[in-house]
């Protein structure tokens, strides 16, 4: 779909990916993934009805999390154009959503924080309700279907047996004793919950406790948690939070078979930690 062309949406068509723009001067970083992907997720279920849908909320109708592997949606920051920042939006649904998703996706115009309290914009402009730093970053939607529609728009969405980490991957759950279910047992352990093609080979590329460990300033492990700078907490969680891994790597992997996008794993994957790109 070419710049600024509008995307048509016909009647009965089926949907599962909706791709944005975001059109600020000032990009988000790369680094801040997690959170932009959060805000996504926020900003569309705020567009839907007051029962949020289970395809947006990811949670049953009690409010636990759905029990079926990753049968909830992926709201993933891109970095097109590889300059480290984010600039596209990549909404993804393994199944067809309802007439309903569809509206919200249609309409998102933006994402938006809640902002900070800012004394001295408050003695500035005399109305506390005003003197919060609020953060907006609008957005237009470049594409909307399924992936056979815009998979060409997206190297996300293309197919491919080897992929390389965008995004650094955490491993999701906790290491075993002598340093066994590490990351790559996690990763192919992941895999197979998905019904995805055998991992037959995997390399990490880099490795933040190596990074970390290795660091030629001077600055305190206990000073610098994220050694790749990626953000690890959702706005409105915990700092406290106990994470299985506070470190992450870049990783190359290759399926046994072809495998199309988009390729997320670990730690945050819904919200664009542990994305891969064709190599």
């Amino acid at each position: 779909m070419e710049q600024g062309e509008k995307p048509i949406l016909r009647s009965g068509q089926e949907v599962q990916v909706a791709r944005y723009r975001l059109t600020c001067k000032t990009l988000p970083r790369l680094e801040d993934t997690i959170r932009i992907g959060n805000l996504f997720r926020l900003a569309l279920m705020s567009l839907g009805p007051d029962r949020v849908p289970q395809i947006l909320s990811g949670k049953d109708e009690r409010g636990c999390p759905l029990q079926e592997v990753h049968q909830h949606s992926l709201f993933l920051p891109e970095d097109a154009d590889g300059d480290s920042h984010i600039d596209h939006l990549l909404f993804y649904s393994p199944l067809p959503v309802s007439e309903e998703v569809v509206q919200s996706l249609c309409g998102l115009r933006g994402l938006c924080t809640s902002g900070s309290f800012n004394p001295r914009k408050a003695r500035m402009c005399g109305d506390v309700s005003r003197a919060y730093d609020v953060r907006r970053w609008p957005v237009i939607l470049e594409g909307i279907g399924t992936t056979r529609d815009i998979g060409n728009d997206t190297a996300l969405l293309q197919t491919s047996r080897v992929w390389i980490s965008c995004t650094p991957y955490y491993h999701p759950w906790f290491r075993k004793k002598h340093g066994k279910f590490g990351p790559i047992d996690q990763i192919r352990h992941e895999t197979r919950l998905r019904g995805l093609p055998d991992i037959v080979s995997a390399e990490v590329l880099a490795d933040g406790w190596h990074t970390l460990n290795h660091s030629e300033t001077d600055a305190d492990a206990g000073e610098q948690p994220y050694p790749f700078g990626f953000e690890l907490v959702r706005s409105g969680h915990s700092a406290k939070e106990r994470i299985p891994d506070r470190f992450g790597r870049y990783i190359r992997i290759m399926f046994a078979e072809p495998v199309t996008g988009p390729v997320v794993f670990g730690y945050g994957c819904h919200y664009g930690l542990g994305l891969f790109r064709p190599e």
